[in-house]
């Protein structure tokens, strides 16, 4: 079968997940990685299990999500979570476009 072929691309898109962000299984998968996660970091700080314990490609994983996590919550934490709106210096025109 050809690459191009519609019957293909039709396969293709009826059969492999989204990763539309404003997909609902797509929202509900990274929902739960952040669940997965937080469990896996309680089960460490208690001793129910030890980071060595899963293998390189985990550790690898599991430290890339964490830094990635706390950048997140970094900027987070400075800008907001973007329900507020944004209130700088007096509220008046300070001159800047």
């Amino acid at each position: 079968m050809a690459p191009n072929n519609p019957a293909l691309g039709a396969f293709i898109h009826d059969n492999i997940p989204s990763t539309d962000p404003d997909d609902d299984w797509a929202r509900s998968d990274l929902g739960l990685v952040r669940v997965i996660e937080d469990l896996i970091e309680v089960l460490i700080d208690k001793k129910v299990i030890m980071f060595t314990d899963f293998p390189e490609g985990a550790q690898k994983k599991l430290l890339d999500w964490r830094g990635l996590r706390k950048e997140f919550d970094m900027v987070e934490d400075l800008f907001g979570d973007g329900e507020e709106p944004f209130e700088g210096g007096d509220g008046g025109d300070s001159g800047l476009l």
